[in-house]
């Protein structure tokens, strides 16, 4: 995530001395493409990995609580039990 951030800070600085210089947009569009790929080209093969394994954890989470929920449904919906006392 530092990357991306710091990816973030690099071209927001590029833009402002692009602006400041008045360059042609050409070199800032070229900059910051260049840059991206470079990010996104050295970054390891396992990066987002694990994002199916969180995916599949949100969806059984939800289950989970699809399944409370009526479970506590069908409680409410109950009569409440009362004693009978026996003289």
């Amino acid at each position: 995530m530092k990357v991306y951030i710091g990816l973030l800070l690099f071209i927001a600085i590029v833009a402002f001395i692009n602006k400041k210089t008045n360059l042609s947009p050409k070199y800032f569009l070229w900059i910051s493409f260049m840059a991206m790929t470079l990010v996104l080209g050295l970054r390891g093969s396992t990066v987002g990995e694990d994002t199916k394994m969180r995916s599949e954890e949100r969806r059984v989470g939800k289950e989970c609580r699809s399944l409370m929920e009526s479970m506590v449904d069908i409680v409410n919906r109950q009569k409440p039990y009362t004693w009978h006392i026996i003289s």
